[in-house]
């Protein structure tokens, strides 16, 4: 399976709807690459129509759990961010109900 992630960002949908995203080279892994990884999963899941997320933390990325944590529930959170639900009219919003985090 590692071999279907050449870099960061990309998806992957697996039976029983598991959705994996690759954060790409191990050395590479930086707090912001975490933020925006776990923003393009959150993205990836509300397209899908999710109403959950868990995201994974493997310590073996160089970052500490704590700033880990920190950013990767604000990459969830931005990502959970709709702008249309405050304009006026009835915008079909689909938003994530349940975030969790393993660190």
């Amino acid at each position: 399976l590692e071999d279907a992630f050449d870099g960061g960002g990309e998806v992957e949908v697996l039976d029983g709807g598991v959705m994996l995203v690759g954060v790409g080279p191990q050395a590479e892994v930086t707090a912001g690459h975490l933020r925006r990884v776990a923003a393009a999963g959150a993205l990836a899941a509300r397209q899908r129509r999710l109403t959950q997320v868990a995201v994974v933390h493997r310590p073996a990325t160089g970052v500490d759990a704590v700033t880990a944590a920190q950013v990767m529930a604000e990459g969830v959170t931005v990502a959970n961010f709709e702008g249309a639900s405050y304009k006026t009219g009835d915008p079909c919003v689909f938003s994530l109900h349940r975030q969790g985090l393993l660190i």
